[in-house]
């Protein structure tokens, strides 16, 4: 479990396997086996270093997310433990599909969802994107969604910055 709120920035060195710089990632309390969340999605650490970790990523988790097929920037957080604050939402990072923003308003953004997966989402109930965890303030009509833009103080800037998916290839 996760709570949503990236804790740091890290940096995909290889791909296969995924191989992370943890940047400024304290990782002196993860072991093999452990999770910690890479730009949404839950990963099973498979070697652990002082500054990095490997995971294995399947077929599915690459079909699913965005940015875990290429080295560069993405976001990270550790996994809970019993008795830690929240500070956000219980969040799984088991990615069901990839939005696309459709629609920037002042405050407002429009995500188109997946077919498959707009009658599961419910007006605020709650989704995760790569970059924060958002509540819709209605349910998908015509494909798509909209969310309330919400920018906390305490949130480093790190978390702002998105990843988009090339899907030209």
């Amino acid at each position: 479990m996760f709570t949503g709120i990236v804790t740091a920035v890290g940096r995909i060195m290889r791909v296969a396997p995924l191989e992370v710089d943890t940047g400024a990632l304290d990782l002196s309390d993860v072991a093999v086996g452990d999770s910690i969340c890479v730009q949404g999605a839950c990963l099973t650490v498979t070697s652990v270093g002082p500054r990095r970790f490997t995971a294995d990523v399947s077929e599915e988790t690459l079909r699913v997310t965005a940015g875990l097929d290429r080295p560069g920037e993405v976001n990270l957080e550790k996994s809970l433990v019993v008795g830690d604050r929240l500070g956000g939402h219980f969040v799984t990072g088991h990615v069901d599909g990839v939005g696309e923003v459709v629609q920037r308003q002042e405050g407002v953004v429009g995500i188109r969802a997946p077919r498959a997966l707009s009658r599961f989402i419910a007006a605020k109930g709650s989704i995760c994107q790569v970059r924060m965890y958002r509540s819709p303030t209605r349910r998908p009509m015509h494909g798509w969604m909209s969310v309330n833009r919400i920018r906390k103080p305490r949130v480093p800037d790190f978390q702002q910055r998105g990843h988009r998916r090339d899907r030209s290839g």
